[in-house]
């Protein structure tokens, strides 16, 4: 009890500071009235990169007063006005966003907390509802999880292979599972039937990239029973009913305009092509290079469908070093490698196809941008691979336009 009774009056000195702005080691806007007024609390976390590009619309789309309390890994938010204007704070790590969010419920009448994060870390989410949950005050917890890219799919692929015996006990299991590690008695084990399980504990909605996985043949029944009235299809269409000021702000928060890619585009009457490379583990420069080569040519029985007079651009590989080497050698116009394509999606920059080395690139392709051909390493083993194998499941690719860089020799 005394023990408990020191970390509640820690939290409540952390608070004062906070709203005090004595804090240094995170970005805060100061402005908290809203906390008591609205008693909701909204919180940001995510590691990656399409669960924030999904977060940062969404509270664009929304505009709500609540207060924000976020973390995301790869793109931190500097900018005092541009979190002023969402009534929000920044955090560079998520032990001092729960040090921050436990305060606030401790010295405010918080209602309810909506907490978003990555499905495949859905131990980040876990921490957070631990806090809260410790407190004692009983705070209404909501859930929001976004996909962290394709890797969901494998899960759910190698999943769908088990028994149907199997697959129904350790989804039996989830809902303890998922209880004991809040509770604190064990570790949060981020298998596919618990980062999908939560529905069962709280209101939860899982925003997919690719929700009409459970409409393939893979046997998922199981599963779907859970989750299936918690699903909502990825919204990637945000811009289309955006305002000037709405898409100025997804600028800001991204630090990527697509106007210069746009224009790119139309430079030219033809069609255009983003060729994705990738680094030295995967191949070479020379053999990326023959691939173009191979799939400029109008009749090669290797690539079917032929690149042959479409515009070409290049986006490498953030950490390859002869990205140069591949782009002079087709004269091809580089994307900047570090623009994720997540936001080329969202601010519709997309080209009108797109090919190269294997890549979750692919996996977040809308269905109006064709897929003309993808490389794997020559030592792959397609049947047995469960990325290419879900991608095929979902008419991502055709199994004819997988391919192996020693189709070439």
């Amino acid at each position: 009890m005394f023990v408990f009774c020191k970390k509640i009056f820690f939290l409540i000195f952390i608070s004062l500071m906070i709203l005090g702005g004595c804090n240094s080691d995170s970005k805060h806007n100061n402005s908290d009235g809203n906390i008591t007024k609205n008693k909701t609390i909204e919180v940001y976390v995510d590691r990656a990169t399409l669960p924030t590009i999904q977060q940062m619309t969404q509270i664009i789309n929304e505009n709500s007063n609540n207060k924000k309390l976020i973390s995301w890994s790869r793109y931190p938010i500097n900018d005092e006005t541009l979190l002023e204007s969402i009534n929000g704070s920044f955090f560079k790590n998520r032990p001092e966003l729960i040090k921050s969010l436990d305060s606030m419920i401790l010295t405010n009448e918080i209602k309810k907390v909506i907490i978003n994060g990555n499905t495949l870390w859905a131990v980040d989410v876990v921490n957070i509802i631990k806090s809260i949950e410790a407190l004692g005050k009983k705070t209404e917890i909501e859930l929001n999880f976004y996909d962290d890219g394709s890797a969901e799919y494998v899960r759910l692929y190698d999943f769908s292979r088990l028994p149907e015996s199997e697959q129904e006990y350790k989804i039996s299991l989830s809902k303890d599972n998922i209880q004991s590690s809040i509770n604190g008695t064990q570790p949060f084990d981020n298998s596919i039937e618990n980062i999908y399980g939560f529905s069962q504990l709280y209101p939860t909605t899982y925003h997919m990239l690719r929700a009409d996985i459970f409409e393939t043949n893979l046997p998922l029944t199981s599963l779907k029973r859970v989750i299936s009235n918690n699903i909502k299809q990825m919204k990637w269409d945000y811009f289309t009913t955006f305002n000037s000021q709405q898409k100025n702000k997804f600028y800001n928060f991204t630090g990527f305009n697509p106007e210069k890619i746009k224009e790119q585009y139309k430079a030219s009457p033809h069609e255009n092509f983003i060729f994705i490379g990738t680094n030295s583990g995967t191949a070479t420069a020379e053999q990326q290079i023959d691939i173009l080569t191979e799939a400029k040519k109008p009749d090669s029985p290797i690539i079917t469908n032929s690149i042959q007079g479409l515009d070409l651009f290049f986006k490498g590989h953030p950490s390859a070093t002869y990205n140069q080497q591949i782009i002079d050698a087709h004269n091809m116009i580089e994307i900047y490698n570090k623009i994720p394509f997540e936001a080329l999606i969202m601010t519709d920059a997309l080209p009108d196809a797109v090919g190269g080395m294997g890549s979750s690139v692919f996996f977040s392709l809308p269905n109006t941008v064709e897929n003309k051909f993808i490389f794997y390493k020559s030592d792959t083993d397609i049947e047995n691979n469960a990325l290419i194998q879900v991608m095929i499941e979902l008419n991502i690719v055709n199994r004819n336009d997988v391919k192996l860089i020693s189709d070439l020799q």
